[in-house]
């Protein structure tokens, strides 16, 4: 005899899959900052780092701000997830919309790398 699932139960579990699927490319803004942050460069920095990282899931941007130009620079602060699962310390990073580049402190495998430090500190005096 074939068992077969109530509807209400078939109806979470497909909430359950889309969910979990759109998982797979968020990002979060953990706190208010991005609201001061005009939509298409705030997805311009969530786009560059959702392909530059092995776990998109686990970016965790904050105190993003604006710094008018020429060039307009983005300066933030990013955590992600290290290939072991392990969150990292918030780090600066930075962007130039105009040029659709961000400068991230960390690799695609959650490691720090120093080779944009020091044009994330010229351009956001962070570390």
């Amino acid at each position: 005899m074939r068992r077969t699932l109530p509807a209400f139960t078939l109806l979470v579990l497909s909430a359950a899959l889309v969910l979990g699927a759109a998982e797979g490319r968020a990002q979060s803004v953990v706190d208010r900052s991005g609201e001061r942050i005009p939509r298409d460069e705030l997805a311009m920095i969530l786009r560059n780092l959702n392909s530059e990282s092995n776990e998109p899931s686990a970016i965790r941007i904050r105190n993003l701000r604006r710094i008018e130009g020429p060039p307009v620079i983005l300066c933030g602060e990013i955590s992600v997830g290290s290939a072991l699962g392990v969150r990292t310390e918030f780090r600066t990073f930075s962007a130039v919309p105009e040029q659709q580049i961000v400068f991230s402190p960390y690799d695609v495998s959650g490691d720090h790398i120093g080779i944009f430090d020091s044009i994330i500190a010229a351009h956001c005096g962070g570390r």
